[in-house]
C-alpha cells in the first residue's frame, strides 16, 4: 500500500502543478496587448512586451515578430515546437504511475 500511497501523492502534486500552469497560461491580457501593438504596427514595443511576459503564447508570437521578415510561418512553427516540452512537462511522471499503479494494486499475498 505504501507504493500506491506514494504514487497518489505524486500524482496529486503533478495535477495541481499542471492546473496552476494552465490557469496562468490561459491569461489573455498580455497576449491581447501584444496583438494590439502589432495591429498598430508597433513591432519594437510588441517584441519588448513579449520578452517580459512569461506565457507560451506570448513567446511564440514574439519569436514570430522577431523573425517576421525571413519567414513568419516557419518562425511561428519553430517557436511552437520549442514550447511543446514546457506544455508537456511532468506528464511522463503521470504516464509511469498510470502504468505501474495497477500492478502494485493487484499484488496480494498468497493464501496460507
Amino acid at each position: 500500500m505504501v507504493p500506491l500511497l506514494a504514487c497518489s501523492i505524486v500524482s496529486l502534486a503533478v495535477v495541481i502543478e499542471r492546473i496552476v500552469f494552465w490557469r496562468k497560461a490561459r491569461s489573455r491580457g498580455p497576449v491581447e496587448e501584444l496583438l494590439q501593438l502589432v495591429e498598430r504596427r508597433e513591432f519594437a514595443k510588441a517584441i519588448e512586451l513579449g520578452r517580459k511576459v512569461d506565457l507560451p503564447a506570448a513567446r511564440v508570437l514574439t519569436a514570430g515578430l522577431i523573425h517576421r521578415n525571413p519567414s513568419l510561418p516557419k518562425a511561428l512553427e519553430v517557436a511552437a515546437q520549442a514550447e511543446m516540452p514546457v506544455l508537456k512537462k511532468r506528464l511522463t511522471i503521470l504516464d509511469t504511475i498510470i502504468t505501474l499503479a495497477p500492478f502494485w494494486g493487484y499484488w496480494e499475498p498468497s493464501p496460507a
